[in-house]
């Protein structure tokens, strides 16, 4: 089947899943996930100014800028 933009793909399962998917397995997953994010967070409030890392363009070696 050829990808057509202007069809839609109609394939897809209804939700909610007829499934259960939050079994023990995925809830032990999520536990580990929320305390990576959380030290994820914790390192990110130790940049002084978080906006300079989300500056396309924005360079950190000092013979890059203009003089």
């Amino acid at each position: 089947m050829d990808f057509d933009p202007n069809r839609p793909f109609n394939g897809l399962p209804n939700l909610p899943p007829k499934a259960d998917i939050e079994t023990k397995a995925v809830l032990r997953r999520c536990i580990g996930a929320r305390a990576a994010l959380s030290e994820l967070r914790a390192s990110g409030r130790l940049i002084p100014n978080q906006s300079i890392e989300h500056e396309p363009g924005h360079s950190q070696d000092p013979g890059d800028g203009a003089d």
